[in-house]
């Protein structure tokens, strides 16, 4: 056994992730390595970046403040192309592997957070009843509307990760979390089959892959919304929205 972890395990990499966030030179970085190639140490740091990009995302979806790990991050990713939402999933590659946690048709209760867009874009307003995604919201928000009046949403596994096939719903579901912050808020889901997501049209519909559906844009507003006010457009947490 200790044969078999000295051979799979190298520690010396650790050193290297230390040193290049403490402001060391790559190639004293990949000195401290131990005799491994360059791709190798490149590809180490930037998948130590990886997780600590997962770890924000988590910390935000708790509520956590998570200061320390986003200057973590972006003293892994000093020197390196690349934004959070890519550097986040770069572990994409291996996530393909991971088995789906719950059945198909299962319901059960998630964050917003960490369920992602499946597409780059939405309409502004629901296609069934017209009503707006902005009045919806502030309906939620003043207790005119409830979320039982809701279909649970439906979400789907792909590549180690939830998506919805409900963009505007997801939407919705995230800025009421955004109003209200500190509340552990988790909405009804329904595990969705691939018979379903194709006929959502999933190969085609799908646009979010390359940022595993951190944000949306919502068209005719030209806003954004992503997994936290700090990345939301500041017209969506305007506080007359509940006044609507």
């Amino acid at each position: 056994m200790e044969t078999w972890v000295a051979l799979s395990v190298n520690p010396r990499l650790a050193h290297s992730a230390l040193a290049w966030a403490s402001a060391c030179t790559f190639q004293e970085a990949v000195e401290l390595a131990g005799g491994l190639f360059e791709g190798t140490v490149l590809r180490g740091l930037r998948r130590t970046a990886a997780l600590l990009g997962q770890a924000q995302f988590a910390a935000r979806a708790a509520g956590m403040n998570c200061a320390l790990m986003e200057q973590a991050w972006s003293a892994m990713m000093r020197g390196m192309v690349g934004s959070l939402d890519d550097a986040c999933f770069e572990v994409a590659d291996v996530a393909d592997a991971i088995a789906q946690p719950h059945p198909i048709g299962t319901l059960i209760r998630m964050h917003p957070a960490v369920i992602g867009f499946s597409q780059r874009k939405c309409s502004s307003q629901f296609k069934a009843t017209g009503v707006q995604l902005t009045d919806t919201l502030a309906g939620l928000l003043d207790g005119r509307i409830s979320e039982s009046e809701f279909d649970p949403l439906p979400v789907y596994w792909h590549g180690g990760a939830w998506f919805t096939l409900g963009n505007r719903r997801l939407a919705l579901w995230r800025l009421f979390a955004m109003h209200k912050p500190g509340q552990h808020h988790e909405i009804l889901v329904r595990v969705a089959s691939d018979r379903e997501a194709e006929q959502w049209n999933w190969k085609d519909n799908f646009t979010t892959g390359m940022t595993r559906g951190r944000r949306i844009k919502v068209r005719t507003l030209n806003a954004y919304i992503g997994l936290s006010a700090s990345d939301t457009d500041p017209f969506f947490l305007k506080a007359d929205l509940r006044r609507k």
